[in-house]
């Protein structure tokens, strides 16, 4: 019984540790994947992304004033960095859901 115990403890470890290594190599090969840009780095935004933007939010703000919108949010919060678009679409549809200007 102790022998058997040991060779699964020996598996499950040896396991573990190519898991460990396959993991940090993958992530040093992947090095930029996970870079997270700033809001401003995503300045301008598109027509087929202000329509999206107007269909989430209800709100009829127009692609000027959505990508003016969005570099003010960036200038008021230098810190907030997103990992992706869809992230800035959901960030960029609740600013406008509570924006208070008129259209």
């Amino acid at each position: 019984m102790q022998a058997v115990t040991e060779k699964v403890f020996k598996q499950n470890d040896r396991a573990t540790t190519d898991a460990s290594n396959q993991h940090s190599s993958a992530s040093d090969n992947n090095n930029g994947w996970f870079k997270r840009k700033r809001l401003a780095e995503f300045h301008p935004l598109t027509e087929e992304d202000a329509d999206l933007l107007q269909l989430r939010s209800n709100r009829e703000f127009n692609l000027s004033f959505i990508n003016q919108l969005l570099l003010k949010l960036a200038e008021q919060y230098p810190d907030h960095h997103f990992c992706n678009k869809k992230v800035v679409m959901n960030y960029m549809t609740k600013a406008l859901i509570h924006e208070l200007r008129r259209k």
